[in-house]
C-alpha cells in the first residue's frame, strides 16, 4: 500500500496537492469554529445535593437530614463513593460517579431517589435540590457592583432584577452565585402589646394569610367556549394590611391592626466588597463543557446592552474582578508566538543544513499541515481545544518536521549521486527509490514515537482526565506528519527536483563530515572502552535522580490569585469583612494588583458551607511577568502572615480547582482521620494538627472540621411546658419567629421570588442570651410567659461543620509542602503520624492531588514499562535483529542524563509534565538509534559492504546530517518555551521542553560518537544468506 502511495504522490504529484490543499482548508475553517478553554474536563462525574433546614444546628443537620439521606442515595448505581458536610441549616452531599458512566443517567437515578425522600426529613428541611451541571474549572467570570446613591437592598434588588436573570439566559452559563447587598422579603412584623389586645396565637395568624393566598383553577365548558376559572393569589401588599383575622373570643380584626406590613431587607448570610467598597459580588458559574471565551464574550455583550441601565441608576459595574478568558487568550498568544518563532528556527536550520531553500521549505512544509490536520482529528475524539491540547501540539512541533527531513535529506543525496554518474537516471525514479529506502524505519520509528504516548491514554483519574489530550494531539500530530512525510514530501520534491543536477555536499556538511570523521575514527579504534567510559558516565547521571522531588503541577502564572481566610469561629459577618477590608487595603497598594474584590459567608443558590467566618478574595493583576507576578505572590502573603486572628490559603484559580475536584478542598495534601467516635477523631486530630504545625517543610496547616463554634442551647422542660399551657410546638414557632422569622409563602414580583415572613421582635432589644431569656411567649390562654421560665437556656460550644467521608465521620487537616517538594512533604508528615500516640480505633488516610498526582507517576512508569514491551516488539520488526535491538535501548540512557540535568537545573521538582518530557524524549531518541542502525544494515544487507570499521564510519556520515537536523529542530522548537517558561501557556510545557532539550542535546551527541562504536564492538550484521 505504501509503495502506491508514494509512487502516486510522486509520478501524480498535482493529485497529491490538491487534495492535501482542500483538507488543509477545511481544518482551517474548522479550526475557526472550535471552542477554546484553558483545560479539558477534569472533574470527575459528580452530582451535588443541597437541602437547606432553617433552624437546625449542625448536629441537628447531619442526623436528621444528611443521615438519612445518605442511607436513601446509598445503592445508587455506577456511584464510587459519597461525601457530604452538615452545617447550621444546610446539608450538602457530594456522590462520585465512576469514569464510565453517565452524567445525564447519574443525574436521573438520583432525581428519582430524591422523588421519595421528603417523607423522611423534617419539616423545616426544603425539598432536596441538585446542583446545575458545572464545568471543572466552574467560574466563568466575577464581576461586582457598588453605588455611592443606592443602599444595599436597592443594589441587591437592582442585580436580582435585571443582571441575574440577564445572565442566567445566556447559553453555557450554569448558575449566577451572588453575594453580599440585602434579600427582599415582605415583613409582616407582629406587636408584641397588640398582639396581647388582640390575643391570636401564631398558628392561626399563619393559617389565615396562608388561607388568603390559594389557588383556585378549573374550567367550565359552555356551548360554544371554555372558560377557564382563575384566582389572584398573588395578593399586593395593601390587601395584605386587610387580611381579616379572628381569635379564639369569635373577635374579628385586620392583620395591620397587630402588625406593620412593610418590605424589608432579609438577615444576610454573604457580605462583599470591592476595593474595600460594600456591594455585591456575582459568580458566573459555566456549564459542563462550557466555551469560556465565547460566554465570556457573550457576557460582555449582554452587560453592554444593560450599561446605559446601569449608569441610569447611578450604579458602577466592575467586570475585571476576574476573567480566567484573560488567562486562556494569553496563553493561547504566548504559544503561537512560541510556534512561530519556533517554526523559524525550524526553517533556518534546514536552510543552514541543507543549503537549498526549496528542499527547506518542503520539510518545513509539513509543520503547519502536520498540526492542522492533528488538531481536527484531536476535535473529532470529543476533545475540546484547551490549553492541554496546544501543549501536546507545540511540544511535537520540532518532531512533525523529523520525518520529511530524513525523506529529502536522503532524496536530495541519492540525487547527488545519481548526478555523479555518467548515465545518471531519471531523477523521479531516484526521488522513487530513495522515499522507499527510508520508507520502513520512518514508519517503524513514527510508530514507536506514538506508542511511547499510549501510556497517557491509559492513565485513570484526575491526572488522566487532564493529561490524556495532550498524549491524543501528541500522537495524532506525529501520525500526521508520517502521512505527510509519505505523501506530500515525496510529491513536492518530485516538482521542485525533477531537474537536479547538483553534486556537491551542502557548504555546513563538507565543514563537520571531516572533523565529524576524524573523532569517529579515533573512538571507533577503541570501541570497548569508550563504550564503558559512556556507560560509566550515564551511571554516575542516574545519582541526580534520588534528589529530584516530586510535584503535580507547577504554579500557573494566571495573573489572578484566590486568597481564603478563616477567623475564630462564631466570627459575625461584620467583623470578617472589616478584616477583609484592612487586607484589602494592603493589598491594593502592592505594585501589580489591579483590583481586589471580597465576599464573606455564602450565596443563597450555592452549595458551599462556608459560614460567617469566612472569607474569600479574588485578586486581578496588571499582566506581569511570571517573575514579577511571584513578586507579587509572595508580598500577598507576607500581609496575610501579618494579619493576626486569621489562618489564610493563598492559590492560584485552576490549580486550587484541581486540587478542589481530587479532595474537595483547595489543598494538595488532605489529611483524613476517621475513628469510632467525634470525641476521638478530634483529640487525635488536634494532637496531629499541633505537631503538623511545628514542621518546617509544611505550611497553610488547617483544620476543617471547626470546633468550639459558640451557641445558645434551649433546653425545654416538658413539666414547665404543661403547667405554663404552652405545647413544644407552639415554643419553637415563636423562637422561630423572634429570631430569623417564620417564611408563611413565597411571590413573585417580577422575576423577584419575595418571602413572605413572619416576625416577631421587640426593635428596642439586642440580640443577647439576655434577650433570648426574655423572650415573651403566649400560652394558649393568651397569658405572656418568659422563655427562661420554660426552658434552661446557656452558652455552649459546638461544632461549625460535620464531614462524613462514605457515611463515615471525619476530621480534615489541609496543608501544602513548602516549595512544592512532596515528597518530603510526606515523608514529613508520616514521621510526625508515627511519632504520635492518636489513640486507638484511629485510621489516617491521606490523600489530595498531591497523592494523586504520585500514584499517576507511579502508575505512569508501570504501564510506560509494558509499552516498551510492545516498543521491543516493533524495534524487532524494523532492525530484525535482537542483539542490535537490546543496543538501540543503550541510547535511552543516553538521553536520560540529559534530561535529569536539565531537571535539577530546572529546580529539581518533577511534575508530571516533566515525566511526559522524559516520555517524549525516549521516543525521539529511539527513531534516532533505528534511523542509525537501518542505515548500516541497509549498507550490509543492501549495497553489499563489510560490516567493519569504515562501514560504521561510512554510515554515520551519511546519517550525520539527518540525525543533526533532527535534533537540532527538535531542541531549537523547545526553546522559546524552555527558557520562557514561567509564563501564561507555558508552564506545564516547560519543564518538558527543558528535559527534551537537555536529554536530545545527550543522547544527539552519544548517539552520533559513542553508538557506532557500541555497534562495532557488540552488533551483529552478518549477511543474510
Amino acid at each position: 500500500m505504501f509503495y502506491s502511495i508514494i509512487r502516486l504522490s510522486i509520478y501524480k504529484p498535482l493529485i497529491t496537492i490538491s487534495f492535501v490543499l482542500l483538507i488543509s482548508l477545511f481544518c482551517s475553517w474548522k479550526l475557526f469554529q472550535t471552542s477554546l478553554d484553558i483545560f479539558p474536563e477534569f472533574s470527575p462525574k459528580l452530582v451535588v445535593i443541597q437541602t437547606e433546614s432553617q433552624g437546625l444546628s449542625a448536629e441537628q443537620v447531619e442526623n436528621n437530614v444528611t443521615r438519612p439521606l445518605e442511607s436513601y442515595l446509598a445503592a445508587i448505581p455506577n456511584m464510587d463513593y459519597l461525601r457530604s458536610e452538615s452545617i447550621a441549616g444546610l446539608s450538602v452531599i457530594t456522590l462520585t460517579f465512576k469514569e464510565n458512566s453517565d452524567h445525564n443517567v447519574n443525574r436521573q437515578l438520583v432525581l428519582e431517589k430524591l422523588n421519595g425522600v421528603k417523607n423522611i426529613l423534617p419539616s423545616n428541611a426544603n425539598t432536596p435540590l441538585m446542583m446545575p451541571l458545572a464545568s471543572s474549572a466552574a467560574t466563568i467570570m466575577t464581576i461586582g457592583f457598588t453605588s455611592e446613591e443606592k443602599n444595599l437592598l436597592d443594589l441587591r434588588t437592582f442585580v436580582d432584577q435585571h443582571i441575574s436573570p440577564a445572565l442566567l439566559s445566556l447559553n453555557g452559563v450554569a448558575d449566577v452565585n451572588v453575594f453580599g447587598g440585602y434579600e427582599k422579603q415582605l415583613s409582616i412584623i407582629l406587636d408584641k402589646d397588640k398582639l396581647l389586645k388582640y390575643f391570636i396565637s401564631l398558628e392561626s395568624i399563619v393559617d389565615h394569610i396562608k388561607a388568603s393566598n390559594l389557588i383556585v383553577s378549573g374550567s367550565i365548558q359552555t356551548p360554544n367556549q371554555e372558560l377557564q376559572i382563575v384566582s389572584n393569589n398573588v395578593i399586593p401588599i395593601e390587601k395584605i394590611r386587610e387580611i381579616n383575622l379572628l381569635n379564639d373570643n369569635g373577635q374579628y380584626f385586620k392583620l395591620k391592626d397587630i402588625a406593620t406590613i412593610k418590605f424589608t431587607a432579609a438577615k444576610q448570610i454573604s457580605k462583599a466588597s470591592i476595593e474595600a467598597t460594600d456591594g455585591i459580588v456575582l459568580m458566573i458559574i459555566g456549564q459542563l463543557n462550557a466555551d469560556t471565551v465565547a460566554i465570556t464574550k457573550s457576557i460582555d455583550q449582554s452587560l453592554s446592552k444593560l450599561k446605559a441601565l446601569i449608569r441610569s441608576n447611578k450604579i458602577e459595574l466592575h467586570d475585571q474582578i476576574f476573567r480566567p478568558a484573560n488567562y486562556i487568550l494569553k496563553s493561547l498568544e504566548s504559544i503561537l508566538d512560541h510556534l512561530v518563532l519556533g517554526g523559524c528556527l525550524v526553517l533556518i536550520v534546514l536552510v543552514i543544513f541543507m543549503f537549498n531553500l526549496k528542499a527547506a521549505l518542503i520539510s518545513a512544509l509539513s509543520i503547519p499541515i502536520s498540526l492542522l490536520l492533528a488538531s481536527i482529528l484531536t476535535l473529532s475524539t470529543g476533545t475540546s481545544l484547551n490549553i492541554m491540547v496546544i501543549a501536546g501540539l507545540a511540544i511535537a512541533l520540532g518532531e512533525v518536521v523529523d520525518d520529511a527531513i530524513i525523506d529529502v535529506e536522503n532524496i536530495l543525496r541519492r540525487l547527488r549521486e545519481n548526478a555523479k554518474l555518467k548515465n545518471p537516471l531519471n531523477t523521479l525514479r531516484v526521488i522513487y527509490k530513495a522515499s522507499l529506502e527510508v520508507r520502513g524505519s520512518v514508519i517503524y520509528a513514527s510508530l514507536i514515537v506514538m506508542l511511547v504516548f499510549v501510556p497517557l491514554l491509559l492513565l485513570s483519574g484526575l491526572v488522566g482526565r487532564m493529561f490524556a489530550p495532550l498524549g491524543i494531539a501528541y500522537i495524532l500530530a506525529i501520525f500526521s506528519s508520517l502521512i505527510s512525510a509519505l505523501t506530500l514530501t515525496p510529491a513536492l520534491s518530485s516538482i521542485s527536483f525533477r531537474k537536479y543536477t547538483e553534486t556537491k555536499e551542502p557548504f555546513v556538511i563538507n565543514l563537520i563530515s571531516p572533523l565529524y570523521k576524524k573523532i569517529l575514527t579515533y573512538i571507533t579504534s577503541f570501541p570497548k572502552l569508550y563504550s564503558i567510559i559512556a556507560l560509566l558516565l550515564c551511571s554516575s547521571g542516574i545519582i541526580l535522580a534520588p534528589k529530584l522531588n516530586f510535584g503535580f503541577l507547577p504554579d500557573l502564572r494566571e495573573g489572578h490569585f484566590m486568597i481564603h481566610t478563616s477567623s475564630i469561629t462564631g466570627t459575625s459577618l461584620a467583623e470578617t469583612m472589616r478584616i477583609g477590608d484592612k487586607i484589602s487595603s494592603k493589598v491594593l497598594q502592592i505594585e501589580g494588583v489591579k483590583t481586589i474584590s471580597q465576599w464573606a459567608g455564602r450565596a443563597e443558590r450555592g452549595a458551599d458551607t462556608f459560614g460567617s467566618h469566612y472569607s474569600e478574595f479574588e485578586v486581578e493583576l496588571y499582566d506581569l511577568t511570571g517573575e514579577k507576578e511571584q513578586i507579587v505572590h509572595d508580598k500577598i502573603r507576607e500581609v496575610l502572615i501579618n494579619t493576626p486572628g486569621i489562618s489564610f490559603e493563598l492559590n492560584s484559580f485552576l490549580v486550587e480547582r484541581v486540587d478542589e475536584t481530587s479532595s474537595g478542598f483547595t489543598s494538595p495534601i488532605v489529611i483524613q482521620i476517621f475513628g469510632n467516635s467525634l470525641v476521638n477523631i478530634d483529640i487525635a486530630s488536634n494532637k496531629l494538627h499541633q505537631g503538623l504545625l511545628e514542621s518546617n517543610l509544611l505550611r497553610d496547616v488547617q483544620l476543617k472540621s471547626v470546633l468550639d463554634k459558640p451557641q445558645i442551647n434551649i433546653e425545654f422542660n416538658n413539666k414547665l411546658l404543661a403547667k405554663n399551657n404552652i405545647s413544644l410546638n407552639q415554643a419553637k414557632l415563636f423562637i422561630n419567629t423572634a429570631i430569623d422569622g417564620f417564611i408563611i409563602d413565597n411571590y413573585y414580583e417580577d422575576v423577584l421570588l419575595i418571602p413572605v415572613v413572619l416576625l416577631y421582635k421587640d426593635k428596642n432589644q439586642i440580640e443577647s442570651i439576655d434577650y433570648i431569656k426574655n423572650l415573651v411567649l403566649f400560652n394558649k390562654l393568651g397569658q405572656p410567659i418568659k422563655l427562661k421560665d420554660i426552658s434552661e437556656i446557656s452558652i455552649t460550644k459546638g461544632r461549625y461543620n460535620i464531614l462524613h467521608d462514605s457515611g463515615r465521620k471525619v476530621q480534615i487537616i489541609t496543608l501544602k509542602p513548602l516549595g512544592g517538594a512532596i515528597n518530603s512533604a510526606l515523608n514529613e508528615i508520616n514521621n510526625i503520624i508515627n511519632n504520635i500516640n492518636l489513640g486507638d480505633n484511629i485510621y489516617i488516610n491521606i490523600t489530595g492531588s498531591a497523592i494523586e498526582g504520585n500514584e499517576a507517576r507511579k502508575e505512569l512508569i508501570i504501564i510506560s514499562f509494558l509499552i516498551m514491551i510492545a516498543v521491543l516488539f516493533l524495534v524487532l520488526l524494523a532492525i530484525g535483529n535482537m542483539r542490535n535491538t537490546l543496543l538501540v535501548l543503550i541510547n535511552l540512557p543516553f538521553a536520560l542524563i540529559g534530561g535529569l540535568i536539565a531537571a535539577s537545573m530546572g529546580g529539581g521538582i518533577l511534575s508530571i509534565g516533566s515525566v511526559v518530557g522524559f516520555i517524549t524524549l525516549f521516543g525521539i531518541t529511539l527513531r534516532n538509534s533505528i534511523m542509525l542502525i537501518s542505515h548500516y544494515q541497509h549498507l550490509v544487507f543492501k549495497v553489499g559492504l563489510k560490516w567493519n570499521k569504515d562501514t560504521v564510519i561510512k554510515g554515520a556520515t551519511e546519517r550525520l546530517p539527518s540525525i543533526l537536523m533532527t535534533g537540532l529542530v527538535t531542541a531549537l522548537a523547545m526553546v522559546p518555551i524552555a527558557f520562557d517558561s514561567d509564563n501564561a501557556g507555558r508552564e506545564i510545557m516547560g519543564p518538558m521542553a527543558s528535559i527534551i532539550i537537555g536529554g536530545l542535546t545527550s543522547s544527539t551527541i552519544l548517539n552520533l560518537l559513542i553508538l557506532p562504536a557500541f555497534m562495532l564492538a557488540f552488533g551483529s550484521f552478518n549477511k543474510k544468506s
